[in-house]
């Protein structure tokens, strides 16, 4: 019998599909009303990751500094956000070094995929053009001021008088917590407490500022997990006292994120949340000790699916229809009007101190877009293959943009690979890759896709290369390729397809087993032992243990940790293969015995 308690719950879960959906419709009816923006984007650190690390992480990483000072002594509560907080301050006592150690771990990293997908997205002002984030990085600035929007930012509690919730143009990021920038972030318990106190004297808290936001907007949470506590989520619950102009959508990582989230959030009549699908096939009951069922191996295999804020953002892409950023469509154009809207006056009569003869580099800029232009016109005939392909290829990263990941598949595998040039190739090879581990299907576009993606490998792999770009270029992308048909193959089991999944690590082994690098050796291992497993489902127990026996005589001598590790499980599984082998030859057997015992007692 379900309660009532878990009824509730249900009825507040809507799919990807349904919740950008519902978006779409409020955003589209606001404008047609002539209404400010219904929504603000609320994100958290899992925007950013990768490359910048979970809160998990960094308490890991703090324990090991802590433990180098002899402070083991862990905290008295529990809570994740104590217990976080209790290590930070521990390993790094002094607000400089947490400011410096927050800086080391961001400073210079990439911008991560969610963060660019992110500033597409408000590029335009479809769907929002404030944001309120709990991350101290700074890379949606980044990503905006690279796709040629300069945003507002707000990072203190002194700057919050620069947002204005009312303003509908320009793009507005609050850093409630701070950025690396400074050492007055706030990082520990009761710093975040603290920047969640409203105060009497002032407004210029941020408790205040989210409470103006609150006030008309409602929150699109991505990449949050909510500690309560925080300035964010006080303000969330003294603004859900009241009933909200436009629903809530929370976008939750895991379905265990929902489950451990507070019940005045969860059972709000106008909060919904958008968990990841199972997947057909997934019961999540346990499997019995006694079945032929074994778990994969592969890291990729978890037990439980995810929606990352990636999913979740190129989702409102596709639902919004958005044009691909400018930047991507003509870079030398884009370049040349950035160049001259920033550096020279527009103002006629006005003289210029040019000292850097910014206006020879405009120039030079607008030259070769307009040779380009040209070439591209008057020579196509005489380019044709190249230039056909370059369209095509064109056509495929177009795709991706707008997060058309199937689309930029299928009009992949139309190119002629055998036509391009080795840049092309290695565009091609990323781009693909790139649409490919976007996707979490078994569709027959992406079983195409990885074949593509290893014959475009196997070509790169037989030229000169004397690059040594070209070579880590080549060698990144065999370790995505054999990480990806290990995810694939996964996904084939989890819905029964046990030969299809047999049949997709069989490539791992084919096109990479004679790699010598300890990480592509360990994925080679991993796919001998999901296919061993899938064997074992299938109830062909002796090719099972004769593919654990090849793991056992490929990488039993390795003194790789993972390889190791591998191989006592590989060991295990034979030895559990001959023990359902007898049994089931003894099963088997039994009639027979049955029969004669009951001849001899017969005579």
């Amino acid at each position: 019998m379900i309660s009532d308690h878990t009824e509730k719950e249900r009825s507040k879960l809507v799919d990807l599909q349904t919740a950008a959906n519902q978006i779409r419709q409020a955003c589209e009816n606001a404008q047609s009303y002539g209404l400010g923006r219904p929504f603000f984007f609320l994100v958290g650190a899992g925007i950013s990751n990768p490359p910048i690390p979970l809160a998990s992480s960094i308490e890991s990483d703090c324990k090991s500094i802590a433990s180098t000072y002899n402070r083991v002594n862990g905290p008295i509560k529990g809570q994740p956000i104590e217990t976080y907080s209790h290590w930070f301050q521990t390993a790094l006592p002094h607000a400089v070094l947490r400011q410096r150690y927050l800086r080391e771990l961001i400073e210079g990293k990439s911008i991560s995929p969610a963060n660019f997908r992110l500033a597409h997205l408000l590029l335009d002002r479809k769907i929002a053009n404030l944001i309120v984030t709990t991350n101290f990085d700074d890379f949606l600035s980044r990503a905006l001021l690279l796709f040629g929007d300069q945003p507002i930012v707000c990072d203190h509690p002194l700057t919050v008088e620069r947002i204005d919730p009312e303003k509908q143009h320009d793009i507005q990021i609050v850093h409630v917590h701070g950025t690396y920038w400074f050492y007055d972030c706030a990082n520990l318990y009761d710093e975040i407490r603290d920047r969640a106190k409203s105060s009497k004297s002032t407004t210029s808290t941020m408790a205040f500022l989210l409470d103006n936001i609150l006030l008309k907007r409602s929150p699109i949470v991505v990449g949050y997990s909510g500690w309560e506590g925080d300035v964010v989520m006080t303000a969330l619950e003294r603004r859900l006292q009241r009933p909200l102009p436009y629903n809530l959508y929370w976008f939750c990582f895991k379905r265990s994120a929902f489950e451990l989230l507070p019940d005045w959030l969860k059972f709000h009549a106008q909060v919904y949340f958008v968990v990841p699908q199972q997947e057909p096939g997934e019961s999540g009951e346990a499997e019995s000790p006694s079945a032929g069922k074994i778990r994969d191996s592969s890291n990729n295999d978890i037990n439980e699916p995810v929606l990352s804020a990636k999913d979740v953002f190129d989702e409102l892409n596709r639902t919004f229809e958005l044009e691909p950023p400018s930047l991507t469509r003509d870079p030398l154009d884009f370049f040349a009007r950035q160049l001259r809207h920033s550096l020279l006056s527009d103002i006629k009569g006005e003289s210029e101190d040019d000292i850097y003869s910014i206006k020879s580099v405009i120039e030079r800029v607008e030259r070769a877009r307009d040779i380009i232009s040209q070439v591209s016109k008057e020579n196509l005939s005489q380019l044709k293959v190249e230039g056909a392909g370059e369209s095509q290829l064109e056509a495929v990263r177009d795709y991706v943009r707008r997060s058309q990941y199937h689309e930029a598949i299928f009009e992949a595998k139309s190119i002629n690979i055998f036509d391009l040039k080795t840049s092309q190739l290695k565009d091609l090879l990323h781009t693909t890759l790139s649409a490919l581990t976007s996707l979490h299907d078994t569709s027959a576009d992406v079983v195409e896709g990885y074949n593509l993606v290893v014959a475009i490998n196997d070509l790169l792999s037989k030229t000169d290369i004397s690059d040594p770009d070209l070579s880590s270029d080549i060698e990144k992308a065999r370790v995505q390729i054999a990480e990806g048909l290990l995810s694939l193959g996964n996904r084939f089991s989890k819905i029964g397809e046990h030969q299809k999944a047999i049949t997709i690590y069989d490539q791992v082994g084919a096109h990479f087993g004679d790699s010598t690098e300890p990480a592509m050796r360990s994925r080679v291992a991993k796919s001998l032992l999901n296919k061993g497993s899938r064997l074992a489902d299938l109830e062909r127990y002796k090719e099972a243990r004769e593919v654990f026996s090849d793991v056992l005589e490929h990488f039993g001598r390795s003194k790789d940790r993972a390889l190791i590790d591998l191989t006592n499980r590989a060991e295990l599984l034979r030895v559990r293969m001959d023990t359902v082998s007898r049994n089931a030859k003894e099963k088997t057997m039994a009639p027979k015995k049955a029969r004669q015992s009951n001849k001899r007692t017969t005579a």
